[in-house]
């Protein structure tokens, strides 16, 4: 089992980077809503210089708001400052692109977008749909790392987006679940998928970013809601179809994933419109929760989308998750908690695994 830790970009990237390293994480993903935390690509490139051996990598990046060219460039760039160590993560967007006003990419976008990363970091040429013949000078080393197709990891909830991820991508990331029997599900469709296309291993590298709380003792439902909550919201929501089939909509779980959807639109339809309506929408996003919120946050939506409580909880369930097919957990604590987190799991947990 290896595990990684999603940080928000800033000023503590850099240390924390370093710290995660230090304690054996093997990776340290930057989320990439701009508007929201910072760019990301700056984060990696102070990690870069900060840390000798610790993967880096976007979690995750898009096609909407940076074009294929764009991105690869940047990869590149941290490339050279940490050579074999750079990993590319996207998807179809969430808040990297809705916070400014943006739509999602389509998956056409994202198949497209994997390939041209690939040829792009490789070295290659691409086309874009306007006919513009797009490539990465290779003779500028000291800026740009190209000629390593760098590993690209696609985050994925819905089946069209999955496909794209096991018939193309390097691994397949299943953002904040950790529902055994939806897991289980998922991966029995991308093994059909990988071995119709050819590569069936590929479902065998399988990834989730779970929100996190580790303490030492037994947390209360209500210290889990302020500690997991603010992150635990948008995975049940992009898994909301997988619940439906694999519980249904009468389970206790298929309940509260209604009742989150239904919370989700009277806020959208109540809410003030104004110039600032995207970035209002997710003020505080991933780090506090709305009144409206709290009371969301139960037992059923934890159990579904975190890994929460002693370290021989975190063991046991880190276990029953590998045996269903999981290689890499990229623990997700809310930013205040991310030092600690950090501290906690390298000395309580990574030792043990």
């Amino acid at each position: 089992m290896r595990l990684g830790v999603l940080l928000t970009p800033g000023r503590q990237a850099g240390r924390l980077s370093r710290l995660a390293e230090d304690l054996g994480f093997e990776s340290v993903w930057f989320v990439d809503s701009p508007a929201v935390f910072g760019d990301p690509f700056v984060s990696m490139a102070v990690a870069a210089t900060t840390t000798e051996w610790i993967k880096l990598a976007t979690g995750v990046i898009n096609p909407v708001s940076r074009p294929a060219a764009l991105a690869a460039a940047s990869l590149c760039s941290i490339e050279a400052l940490a050579p074999g160590r750079v990993m590319a993560g996207v998807g179809v967007g969430h808040t990297g692109v809705v916070v400014l006003g943006l739509r999602r990419g389509r998956s056409e976008q994202l198949a497209t977008y994997v390939r041209d990363l690939r040829v792009l970091t490789g070295g290659g040429e691409v086309t874009t749909a306007s006919g513009a013949r797009q490539r990465l000078p290779p003779d500028q080393p000291d800026s740009l790392a190209v000629g390593r197709s760098l590993p690209i990891v696609v985050a994925a909830a819905g089946r069209r987006n999955l496909k794209i991820a096991v018939e193309q991508a390097d691994e397949v990331l299943l953002g904040g679940i950790t529902d055994p029997a939806i897991i289980s599900r998922v991966r029995a469709e991308l093994v059909a998928w990988a071995a119709a296309a050819g590569r069936p291993e590929a479902a065998g590298r399988l990834s989730i970013t779970p929100s996190v709380f580790l303490a030492r003792h037994r947390p209360s439902l209500d210290e889990l809601r302020w500690k997991v909550g603010p992150k635990s919201l948008a995975p049940a929501l992009s898994y909301r179809r997988w619940v439906q089939e694999v519980y249904g909509d009468a389970s206790p779980l298929g309940r509260q994933v209604q009742a989150i959807a239904a919370a989700y639109a009277s806020a959208e339809t109540s809410a003030k419109r104004g110039r600032s309506e995207h970035l209002d929408r997710y003020r505080g996003y991933m780090s506090r929760l709305e009144p409206w919120q709290v009371e969301l946050i139960t037992e059923e939506l934890i159990a579904l989308t975190a890994v929460v409580g002693t370290p021989e909880d975190w063991l046991e369930r880190l276990a029953h998750l590998e045996r269903i097919g999981i290689h890499r957990v990229i623990l997700s604590p809310i930013p205040s908690l991310a030092e600690q987190t950090i501290r906690d799991c390298g000395a309580l947990v990574l030792p043990h695994l």
